[in-house]
């Protein structure tokens, strides 16, 4: 439709309909390449997190992205893994240091860096959305 037509009132909800169904399909043809930049980033933002918390270590480089394959093709889904899980979850929550006897004499301190990641990544992932939104897809 131009953007000077003139229609009828018995139209405009045909035409309204219309407009919004093209608006909502060009944000769906987007929504996998957000979702992958989001993913891509949450990858880096973990890197810089471990980086400064844990010096320059190969559990830093143990960051990935993948896209997962689902049964619905409309869904795009990346996963953001680290090639060491149980490292993972030992340095998000900490963890009891035992002796080689299997007595524990300490515990290690939580340092999250995945909880700040992943809230960061539904922050952006929500921003990107809007700005697309708003600059008309």
């Amino acid at each position: 439709m131009a953007k000077n037509t003139t229609i009828s009132p018995n139209q405009l909800g045909s035409q309204v309909q219309t407009i919004v169904q093209q608006y909502t399909d060009d944000l769906i043809k987007k929504m996998p390449d957000l979702v992958k930049e989001v993913a891509q980033d949450t990858v880096k933002d973990l890197k810089q997190r471990a980086s400064g918390l844990f010096g320059g270590t190969t559990y830093k480089r143990s960051f990935k992205s993948k896209k997962l394959v689902t049964s619905d093709s409309s869904k795009t889904e990346y996963t953001v893994y680290s090639t060491q899980p149980s490292l993972a979850h030992l340095l998000e929550k900490g963890h009891a240091i035992k002796n080689q006897t299997g007595q524990t004499y300490g515990m290690t301190q939580a340092r999250a860096h995945w909880a700040p990641a992943e809230e960061n990544a539904s922050d952006s992932l929500e921003r990107k959305i809007r700005e697309t939104i708003e600059g008309g897809v």
